[in-house]
């Protein structure tokens, strides 16, 4: 595995440099790149980006770690303005089929937030640039402002970082590979709720990640996101070399968690699939009344097991007793096999297990009417054989889903449809069952 570590604003690459000798990374990772934006050190001879997009695409293009040849995976690593890049780069990854390992986002506000800095600085002068970096806690040095030569490139890398955060379009992309989040305690800029605002952009839960160290240096008041907060910490901690060690530690101690389980969660995984064929296989023999099925975890229920659409009832009935799940037939008709309809059940399992609740709806009041004389057999069917007529179906959402809008949506479609709040109040027709 490699890190690879982007700096701040204006900020170099040899921040990171006690990390290519630490011990604890040396553990985890083949190499630590560091990398420089363009203008700057490795990179000078190229001409500063003042867009992110493209930034960041010179940088997939500069670099031989993403290439698309390399074995090793990465672990990115972005401080402040670098944890956008790092994000960026992650998300173009991911569109690649790459996915990175883990990301690790420092004093970095979430790429949802607009704007992303409240301080037009790449339109301050020289000197009121040299005061905003004061009142964050990061004051340029005096060998640097009396350098006339080193001062204007660092107020030109600062304008061009800057003018990449100040037209930086909102993004809510979410990331599928693990997001860990740091962050400062007493950070001016990036607040606690930047910091858990960055749930947004991971797929996963913190449940799927480690659980967090419970130390004095390490806060878990943030709920959907593995982080680490440092108390008494503004924004540009990664000064102190105490905490740049404690990080590294973190990082590598991270890393190993993650990769154990993922293990661990793949064996999970395996044992339920394997679990799940066997119900799929004993559900297939009842219904075709013989174990032609299991050695055929690829032949068609329909076409080649001879199944029928009435043995799909047969199906329905074991999995609701097996597993307590109502699998419809349509659900059997689209994933006809072993293999796909177990995948196929997990999935729904997955789902359901992950969907959000809404609040009962209140009781409709409205005008109350004898029931027909198709009703009263609907009812008297509901008593022999009350799944009948329900078709249950799952919908599958992608992105945030918020549940009070989804709840409003439905209420809605229910005003609009006088059907749907049509109800049948069983003391009004009990005399003719």
């Amino acid at each position: 595995m490699i890190l690879v570590c982007f700096p701040w604003a204006a900020g170099s690459s040899t921040i990171f440099t006690p990390w290519h000798n630490n011990p604890s990374l040396k553990t985890v990772f083949s190499s630590v790149v560091c990398i420089d934006y363009p203008g700057r050190a490795s990179q000078s001879d190229k001409e500063p980006i003042d867009h992110i997009h493209p930034l960041v695409q010179s940088i997939l293009d500069e670099y031989e770690c993403f290439s698309r040849n390399k074995q090793e995976q990465v672990v990115l690593f972005g401080h402040s303005f670098g944890g956008i890049v790092a994000f960026e780069v992650a998300r173009c990854l991911e569109e690649r089929g790459m996915q990175p390992k883990a990301v690790f986002v420092s004093a970095s506000a979430p790429p949802s937030k607009t704007p992303l800095v409240q301080t037009a600085v790449s339109k301050l002068s020289a000197d009121e640039i040299c005061d905003y970096f004061s009142s964050k806690g990061n004051p340029v040095s005096e060998i640097l402002r009396s350098t006339p030569e080193l001062m204007d490139m660092f107020i030109q890398n600062v304008r061009v970082d800057y003018m990449c955060l100040e037209t930086y379009p909102a993004s809510s992309f979410q990331l599928k590979a693990p997001l860990v989040v740091i962050g400062g305690e007493l950070d001016p800029g990036v607040s606690m709720e930047d910091l858990e605002n960055w749930s947004r952009h991971t797929l996963l839960d913190r449940s799927s990640l480690q659980e967090e160290k419970k130390d004095e240096e390490v806060s878990t008041t943030l709920e959907h996101l593995l982080t680490k907060v440092y108390p008494n910490q503004g924004h540009f901690y990664l000064n102190d070399e105490t905490i740049k060690s404690d990080l590294a530690n973190f990082i590598s101690e991270t890393v190993l968690s993650l990769q154990s389980n993922v293990a661990a969660n793949e064996d999970v995984e395996d044992k339920e699939a394997a679990e799940m064929m066997k119900h799929v296989q004993t559900a297939f023999a009842k219904a075709l009344g013989n174990d032609s099925a299991e050695n055929s975890p690829d032949a068609h229920f329909f076409n080649e097991l001879g199944g029928t659409s009435l043995d799909t009832m047969i199906l329905t009935a074991h999995f609701q007793g097996a597993i307590g799940m109502r699998i419809t037939q349509n659900e059997i008709i689209l994933h006809p096999t072993l293999n796909s309809l177990s995948e196929r059940i997990m999935k729904l399992r997955k789902l359901s297990s992950n969907a959000p609740t809404l609040d009962p709806m209140e009781s409709v009041d409205g005008q109350w009417y004898p029931a027909s004389p198709g009703q009263e057999q609907m009812v008297a069917l509901f008593d022999t054989a009350p799944t009948m007529y329900n078709m249950p179906t799952t919908v599958e959402f992608h992105g945030n889903v918020e549940p009070e809008i989804l709840e409003q949506a439905m209420l809605h479609v229910t005003k609009q449809q006088e059907g749907l709040r049509t109800v049948v109040k069983f003391d009004m027709v009990s005399s003719c069952r």
